[in-house]
Parts: C-alpha cells; structure tokens; sequence
C-alpha cells in the first residue's frame, strides 16, 4: 500500500524459507529459544507455536530477519525480491508522512489494524497499513508475550555495540509510536517495504 512515495506489504512477513528456497530453522520450545545467542542466524517461530503459518503471527530473531547476515550489509534479507527489511530511516519517513498529514502524536492510532489489539475500537488503520499486535518472543526466556497489546517490527539498524537493533513499536494503550533497542535474539514481527 502506497503511504506518501513509499509502498509497504499490507501485512506482516509470513515466510518460512529464504530468497534462495532454503527452510529456516524454527524453534518451539522455550528453553532452547531462550539460549540463542545473539549471533545466531536464521532462526523463527510461529506464535503460539503453531505450524501452520498462513494466518498465524511469525516472529524472527534479527537473524532470521536479515537471513543470518547481520554484520554484512550487502547481503539481502528475509524480505522477496523487489521489497526490503525496513531501515530505521524507512520509518522516520514514514512518521513524517503522517504528521504532515495532521497525525502528529496520533501516528500508532492511524497505523495499527481495527481487529487483534486490545481497545481495537480505538484504531482507525487510515491507510491500510494493518499494524498488527503480534507481539514478542523473549530472549531471554524464551516466553511468548504482548500478543493483543504491541506490535513490533524489526528495522535493518544495527547497534553492534550493544547487539541490539532498532525496532518501530506501536501499543496497544498509546496512540503514537516508539523506536526502541531490542537484543537480537528477540522474536519480533517483520514488515517489508518496496525497493
């Protein structure tokens, strides 16, 4: 969907298998998610551990996100040809297109979907972004949380230092929009943008 001169996918990245074919390792059980490190690549689950991932929120570990490449910027993610990981610049442009259109401090309220969140009554999804609350899997415990109350998506901007990345995060209470840190070995959601 076209919002100001960028076009995003309308939905979440529901993929279990990279550009070239291959499967990504998925991994259910909660104690060996929770000792991933943060360097591991490729890794993703289905929230709650479901198989089937037509309909069902999947969530990558920064890995997965960027096919196990983290540290090479010059090697494609996750997302299908023509489209890309989006950058943490992709999401200030994309704040900026709604605050020029009058949605300043309301930016979460205009993106998140009108169904899945808590106080969904209160979403308006004015450009068919459908902000979904796919909420996170812990890195350190492994545990599913926040499903209904966050949506998270990972950007390609990496703070090697920290072994963080940032992530565009809209809650289900707050109807504007946060960029935050998040370890790698996180299980976050993953929105594409159109090269």
């Amino acid at each position: 969907m076209l919002i100001g001169h960028q076009i995003w996918m309308a939905e979440n990245l529901r993929t279990t298998v990279l550009a070239d074919g291959s499967k990504i390792p998925m991994i259910q059980d909660q104690n060996a998610w929770a000792k991933i490190p943060d360097q591991q690549d490729k890794i993703f689950c289905c929230y709650v551990n479901n198989d089937s991932v037509s309909k069902t929120k999947v969530l990558y570990t920064y890995g997965g996100a960027m096919q196990g490449s983290q540290f090479d910027n010059n090697v494609h993610d996750i997302c299908p040809d023509g489209w890309n990981l989006s950058s943490q610049e992709d999401w200030g442009e994309l704040i900026e297109k709604l605050r020029s259109d009058g949605f300043n401090g309301k930016e979460g309220t205009v993106l998140k979907a009108k169904t899945g969140w808590q106080l969904a009554e209160n979403n308006e999804d004015i450009y068919g972004f459908n902000g979904e609350a796919d909420g996170i899997r812990n890195p350190t415990y492994g545990n599913f949380s926040d499903s209904s109350t966050h949506g998270i998506w990972w950007s390609t901007s990496l703070n090697i230092g920290k072994g963080t990345s940032t992530a565009f995060q809209l809650y289900y209470n707050y109807p504007s929009h946060t960029l935050d840190q998040w370890p790698l070995s996180s299980g976050l959601s993953v929105r594409c943008i159109k090269n």
